[in-house]
């Protein structure tokens, strides 16, 4: 019977090492794929705005006639990149957030993006970062 236990628990110990390494594999690939998205809304605020990422994606989020989609996207790569030039212009269009309100994201500027951000530029914290900064 101890043979057979200690089987066990040698199954039990591969079991949970190959789950976490699974986890480990699963944070990694989103964290990169983050980073990845975060590089092409800065590219696409390059060129059409002037400046560093930052600064061209402050300029995106403040332009009334960019549609509201990449506004939100500008948002919430601003909050990923966590560069504190950028708290003051999302804290101007922050307006509060209810939680488990809605938003629609291409018809809006979303509260909880603009919430996420403030958050994150106020330096919460942003565990994916150290992959892909």
């Amino acid at each position: 019977m101890t043979r057979q236990k200690a089987r066990l628990k040698n199954l039990a110990f591969c079991v949970a090492g190959i789950g976490f390494l699974m986890l480990l594999f699963m944070f990694f690939v989103t964290a990169s794929w983050i980073g990845y998205e975060v590089k092409e809304v800065c590219k696409e605020a390059m060129l059409k705005y002037e400046g560093d990422r930052v600064e061209a994606l402050i300029k995106l989020l403040e332009d009334d006639a960019a549609d509201f989609r990449a506004r939100n996207s500008a948002a919430w790569a601003l909050g990923q990149l966590g560069d504190r030039r950028a708290l003051a212009a999302v804290k101007k269009r922050y307006k509060g957030y209810e939680k488990g309100s809605r938003c629609d994201r291409g018809a809006e500027l979303c509260r909880y993006e603009l919430y996420k951000a403030v958050k994150l530029l106020e330096g919460g914290p942003n565990i994916s970062a150290f992959v892909w900064r």
